[in-house]
């Protein structure tokens, strides 16, 4: 893509490369002509070139133009279409747009290969040199994706340090890429890990308690597990559904909180299909904070999650419900945010804001997926746990099944409430002394 993107000629001596054959021979002048790497402009304009040619050329490739705007990351384009017809279509659109502005793609992979039948073996994705464990899987957007099956998986390659530190640990962490939270449950426990680090004030290269090592051993060895999970993409939607949800839960600890969403599919009146989409997760400060507060921030956590998958899904219009395994977050969010102290009216007012048609409802703490992302679950458990990857039971049932939307609570027993003052203002009487000094009435008016 860089070497297709053309820099003014007034900018070449930017990137002028001076080089002298050998010792005795003359100086040779050479100038990069493109856009190149390690130049902070250059991402950029790349990117606008292609955005310069959607202007110009557009009008024509109305699919392509879609693609490229929507489905773009740096230069991989990923999408996908209910029909083949159509697909096949948008794959043409772009090709023959790119190719307009002297871009070719490259590198095709698709889940169906019907699809790549007439892309020239030299253009598709080799993947006999990529192969993830028996498989051969792509990097899409940082996760690997395995086209033969269509689903996603981790493919975690690190060695253990021979001393564990500070250093070490975070340089591992850090190397777990999961931008969708679907192993938050694993990952929020290195993050606490990490807090504790700090808390400790360790140096960089001190090697580590015994106490925090014993922890630090388990969890490295239960990475491993990681690759034995495998997520489908697909998540069921099509034309024949008969209605889609959003469901989102959240939860916090002592020592985090999460918001995780779900997309609960309608296939017929009696089957329902639930798929995990995204979670995220937080360190609860460490400037102490009370439990109903930090299930308050999770529930804003929910908010802010729920409003990025309606707009990125273009799910705007589809109904949503949203449950906390907490009372008092239920009481706060049914009355106005100018009863409750700052803190709760500040974020009682965003939620209501930003999802002001969302159903809130109670869900057993046991029966909350977001509770194994606020607490953490290890690494060796969390492929079989059907309440992070489903949600609970009576979510894949009919809504006849579904716990109370949001069952009372005693107004003296909700916390947070603004006291009220109340300012009586006392006015002495004045009495009217006048008449008493006059003697005749119609001298008074």
């Amino acid at each position: 893509m860089f070497r297709q993107t053309l820099v003014h000629p007034s900018d070449t001596d930017y990137q002028r490369i001076v080089w002298r054959p050998c010792p005795d021979g003359p100086i040779v002048h050479g100038r990069l002509l493109t856009v190149t790497y390690g130049q902070k402009p250059s991402p950029y304009l790349a990117k606008r070139s292609v955005k310069q040619l959607c202007i110009d050329e557009g009008a024509r490739f109305p699919l392509a133009v879609l693609v490229l705007d929507e489905s773009t990351y740096v230069d991989d384009a990923l999408f996908g279409a209910y029909k083949q017809s159509q697909i096949l279509e948008m794959r043409d659109q772009l090709n023959n747009l790119l190719k307009l502005g002297g871009f070719q793609l490259r590198k095709w992979a698709s889940s169906h290969e019907e699809l790549l039948t007439d892309v020239p073996i030299s253009e598709r994705l080799d993947l006999s040199s990529v192969s993830f464990q028996e498989d051969a899987s792509i990097k899409a957007l940082g996760l690997s994706w395995n086209p033969s099956n269509d689903s996603f998986s981790f493919s975690l390659k690190f060695c253990k340090p021979k001393e564990a530190s500070k250093r070490s640990v975070l340089s591992i962490i850090l190397r777990i890429f999961d931008p969708l939270g679907l192993i938050a449950p694993v990952v929020v426990s290195a993050k606490i890990f990490l807090q504790e680090l700090w808390m400790r004030r360790l140096d960089w290269d001190t090697p580590l308690p015994t106490d925090l090592l014993e922890w630090w051993d388990t969890y490295y060895c239960g990475l491993q597990q990681l690759r034995e999970i495998s997520i489908p993409r697909w998540t069921t939607q099509g034309p024949e559904v008969l209605g889609l949800e959003l469901h989102g839960f959240s939860d916090a600890s002592s020592r985090a909180y999460a918001a995780v969403v779900y997309i609960r599919v309608i296939t017929s009146m009696d089957q329902f299909d639930v798929i995990l989409l995204i979670c995220k997760t937080k360190v609860a400060p460490i400037k102490t904070v009370s439990i109903p507060r930090l299930e308050l921030c999770a529930a804003a956590l929910l908010a802010r999650l729920v409003k990025f998958v309606q707009v990125a899904l273009k799910l705007l219009s589809v109904p949503v419900y949203c449950w906390s395994d907490s009372k008092s977050i239920l009481a706060w969010l049914r009355q106005h945010p100018s009863i409750w102290k700052t803190f709760v009216a500040n974020r009682v007012s965003d939620i209501q804001t930003r999802l002001p048609f969302a159903k809130w409802g109670y869900v057993e703490s046991k029966l909350n997926p977001a509770d194994c992302a606020s607490r953490g679950v290890e690494a060796t458990t969390l492929r079989g746990k059907q309440l992070w990857w489903k949600g609970p039971p009576w979510l894949s049932q009919h809504s006849t099944s579904w716990p109370e939307h949001n069952p009372a609570m005693p107004a003296e027993t909700i916390p947070e409430r603004k006291s009220v003052q109340v300012l009586t203002v006392k006015r002495e009487s004045l009495e009217w002394d006048l008449p008493t000094e006059i003697s005749s009435w119609p001298r008074l008016l």
